[in-house]
């Protein structure tokens, strides 16, 4: 038996809620990765999360061109409340930066010691260059500092109840609206209105184990026309994740999650494709209060539009009536 309709309230995990790092695709509606957990009426969360992503890269191919240098800051706040017993909304509020940044010569000396390859990072250190020229597009290029409010995302979940469902487990669907909030000009925003919908499950125990959750996700993103790229842009985006929270003790656990998105561009270019991307950490609970902190460093997985490093802190606090 499936239906829409409300079911008893599943605990709220605090999975990664990381995006696309990428400087071209980040201006799109993608959505946090979330659980399938929906907040009970009355309680709320909100979540501050910075993200750092240092970019070394281009391509060419077809008459298209792409560079990828310099550093990206991202900052998200998030606030989520329980409406009724089959309705939850939430907001996402997100500051963006982009600037040469700081973390080149450390991110060599890391991979020098540890016998990896800098092949993508042979220009000068802590410089700024986002360039993309290719037919059908305007050439485009952001090579000074440019920082402000980013496109503003609108968030519904409705839970599912499923008869196939254990007690820990939860299903639920999430939509949202993206609004064009951001400049497109400094990569801010796509100027454009984007939508997604998608299916997610979470299970607090799997196969048996007490310590294991896991989560997973499917959906698809309209996109809009943006300022920049409509005129390659593909308008219809899959999208999916899978993570991994393992529970060493009530407050510390180690968590692990993929995210994979289809072709946001009709481009040959690999800097500008499908991407799947990892990050690992964890987070701790803090007691008596539910405050939780996440670290995790994000890691490019078999493509180039994936960012090369990227590091993630997350602070989330769940309250509840009158809080």
């Amino acid at each position: 038996m499936l239906s829409c309709v409300a079911h008893s309230a599943v605990a709220a995990e605090n999975w990664f809620p990381v995006r696309t790092h990428n400087p071209f695709l980040q201006i799109y509606g993608l959505p946090l990765f979330q659980g399938a957990e929906v907040l009970a009426p009355s309680k709320w969360a909100w979540q501050s999360t910075l993200d750092i992503a240092n970019h070394a890269d281009d391509g060419s191919d077809g008459g298209e061109t792409v560079t990828l240098d310099g550093e990206s800051y991202y900052l998200n706040f998030s606030l989520r409340r329980g409406f009724a017993s089959w309705l939850e909304l939430g907001v996402d509020i997100p500051l963006t930066a982009h600037a040469d940044g700081m973390l080149d010569n450390a991110i060599e000396d890391w991979h020098d010691l540890w016998g990896m390859s800098n092949d993508k990072r042979l220009g000068p250190p802590n410089e700024l260059e986002f360039h993309y020229a290719g037919a059908g597009v305007e050439p485009y290029t952001l090579d000074s500092g440019a920082a402000g409010l980013g496109d503003i995302r609108l968030h519904a979940a409705v839970p599912v109840r499923f008869s196939a469902l254990g007690a820990g487990d939860a299903l639920s669907v999430r939509a949202g609206v993206k609004l064009p909030t951001g400049d497109p000009d400094e990569l801010l925003g796509s100027g454009a209105i984007d939508t997604y919908v998608a299916v997610y499950y979470s299970g607090a125990s799997v196969f048996g184990v007490d310590r294991l959750g896991l989560s997973a996700h499917v959906g698809v993103l309209r996109t809009g026309d943006s300022d920049l790229f409509a005129a390659i842009q593909e308008n219809t985006v899959p999208f999916g994740g899978f993570a991994a929270d393992w529970r060493f003790t009530e407050r510390l656990h180690a968590k692990a999650a993929m995210y994979a998105q289809g072709d946001y561009l009709d481009s040959a270019l690999d800097e500008l494709g499908s991407s799947l991307q990892l990050i690992v950490g964890g987070d701790y609970r803090f007691a008596g209060n539910g405050m939780s902190l996440s670290f995790g460093v994000v890691e490019e997985l078999f493509s180039d539009a994936t960012v090369d490093f990227a590091i993630q802190i997350s602070l989330r606090h769940d309250l509840g009536d009158g809080a």
